[in-house]
């Protein structure tokens, strides 16, 4: 800003007051806004885990989820799937209705309504819905709860056509398999073959969940982490 040479006092306080709004204003509009961060939680509550050791596991897992998520400021979406998918927690479940607790006892308790097969496939077309839903800047990852079984050939199908859907997406940061027995994990892994190994972890029951998940935990970016002026 350019200042006459006869200005007095007043109009050179004037200015300088003038420019410092300036350099405020350009260094607000340079400053990058952390894109939104999501946790998208796929919990297994079929037959193949509803005994009281790995329902134990599960809640575990998905309460080391939940906190993580809330610590690190994550937005957490809770899809719970057997032969169906519910999503019990979410940007469209009301908010009357997000109490963990509430929802471990009401929907994965041992003594409710049984739940015979494993449907991932289904799991993962629901998962490629709410990608679809999340912003274009969004950072999102998948954890799934599972002992990995997917018993139905159509549903084995879908996982492939579906988990592929899902691992191209560019929102998907990375993906967490936790609980997955050994012998599942071949048929998981082509069904995110769209993704680059070092983005999807795989994890069985006991010791290694919980380091794997201790893992997840460290890689989730805070949301303000890259929050930084441009250079």
């Amino acid at each position: 800003m350019l200042v006459g040479l006869r200005a007095g006092p007043p109009a050179r306080l004037a200015a300088a007051a003038c420019c410092l709004l300036a350099l405020a204003g350009c260094a607000r509009r340079t400053s990058v806004a952390a894109p939104p961060q999501r946790v998208i939680v796929a919990v297994d509550r079929s037959g193949s885990t509803a005994n009281a050791p790995a329902r134990t596991a599960l809640f575990e897992a998905l309460d080391h989820v939940a906190t993580t998520a809330t610590v690190q400021r994550a937005t957490m979406q809770l899809l719970l799937f057997d032969r169906e998918v519910h999503e019990a927690w979410g940007p469209e479940v009301p908010a009357s209705s997000r109490d963990l607790a509430d929802i471990k006892d009401r929907e994965l308790r041992l003594d409710a309504v049984p739940r015979r097969f494993t449907c991932p496939g289904r799991m993962f077309r629901a998962v490629a819905t709410a990608l679809e839903k999340c912003p274009a800047d969004a950072v999102v990852t998948l954890v799934v709860l599972t002992d990995g079984g997917a018993e139905l050939e159509q549903d084995r199908r879908d996982m492939i056509e579906f988990g592929g859907k899902v691992a191209a997406d560019p929102r998907l940061r990375g993906v967490l398999v936790a609980g997955i027995r050994p012998e599942s994990r071949a048929l998981w892994r082509r069904a995110l073959d769209g993704m680059a190994p070092d983005r999807v972890r795989m994890a069985g029951p006991g010791r290694e969940m919980e380091s794997a998940l201790q893992q997840w935990a460290r890689d989730l970016r805070p949301a303000g982490s890259n929050a930084h002026g441009a250079r």
